[in-house]
């Protein structure tokens, strides 16, 4: 897994945008979090197309999860618990909360 620098700049830089039209760079933008002083910082990856929005949630999968492998191990043991337990709802609600942590740093389901 990749792991990324994180860069600094003022609220309100766009998801995606083509910075150079002539050779046709473009940068994505993901992982906005607010910092001091009304900025935001975030990841970013050049490409040299208009990224696809499979493209984007690659570049997501490949960086490599703020936790490390100790919260995907967890995850898929939840995952596992669920299947061999349809009806827990105790674990259900954890499954889900993790999931939507997940979801909300744009992570991939492994």
């Amino acid at each position: 897994m990749k792991q990324r620098k994180r860069h600094l700049g003022a609220k309100g830089i766009p998801e995606v945008e083509c910075v150079d039209n002539i050779r046709g760079t473009w940068v994505f933008h993901w992982d906005f979090r607010d910092e001091e002083e009304g900025n935001v910082s975030f990841l970013e990856e050049w490409f040299d197309h208009e990224p696809t929005e499979a493209e984007k949630k690659n570049v997501m999968i490949e960086t490599e999860h703020p936790f490390g492998d100790e919260y995907k191990i967890l995850r898929k043991t939840i995952r596992k618990m669920l299947t061999e337990t349809k009806y827990n709802s105790e674990a259900f609600a954890e499954f889900r909360a993790y999931n939507e942590y997940a979801e909300s740093i744009e992570l991939s389901n492994d």
